[in-house]
Parts: structure tokens; C-alpha cells; sequence
């Protein structure tokens, strides 16, 4: 998330989101595959 407050070029920042999005998604997986292992 700081990274997407810096200034950033055209390019760089594209990447910059694009990773953001992609370790954003992940995250929620893995936090949905545990509450649904909790609930068993």
C-alpha cells in the first residue's frame, strides 16, 4: 500500500498495481480457506 502512495512512472506504477492486486486476492484466499477450515 505505501508503494502505491509513492510517485511513480507509467509503467512502474501499472506493475506496482497490478502486484498489489494479485498478493491483495491471495491474501483473501488463504483468509477464506482458514475460516473455512475452522468451520470444519
Amino acid at each position: 500500500e505505501e508503494a502505491m502512495r509513492d510517485e511513480l512512472t507509467g509503467q512502474m506504477r501499472e506493475t506496482v498495481a497490478r502486484q498489489f492486486s494479485e498478493i491483495k486476492s491471495a491474501h483473501d484466499r488463504v483468509k477464506h480457506l482458514r475460516d473455512a477450515a475452522k468451520k470444519g
